[in-house]
């Protein structure tokens, strides 16, 4: 019971599996591979949550334990993974930084 306002608050077990990514920057263009550490999920639902505003980048699968991305604007991309099996779920955020590629730097002089 939450004794500042006299509601019961209920929680829920959580999976221990959480999204990851090998490295958290790259250059444009450059394809990185999201996964997931721990393996007791038997599905997986990834979103894009934010991007760069001229991005237009995608997943290669929302659905799948691994997808890939490819970043193809410089920014910040985040995206959020709900890990689920049966009732039990968890819910992690992960974060890739996009730098400009050298190409794409000396083009822009």
């Amino acid at each position: 019971m939450d004794p500042t306002n006299h509601r019961l608050v209920v929680g829920r077990e959580a999976l221990p599996d959480r999204g990851s990514i090998g490295q958290t920057t790259a250059m444009v263009g450059v394809r990185r591979t999201l996964s997931m550490v721990s393996d007791t999920a038997t599905s997986w639902q990834w979103t894009v949550i934010r991007r760069p505003g001229d991005s237009r980048a995608q997943l290669s699968s929302s659905t799948t334990k691994n997808p890939t991305f490819t970043p193809d604007k410089a920014g910040r991309y985040q995206f959020s993974v709900r890990a689920s099996r049966s009732n039990v779920m968890s819910i992690t955020t992960v974060t890739l930084g996009a730098t400009a590629s050298i190409r794409h730097r000396a083009a822009g002089r």
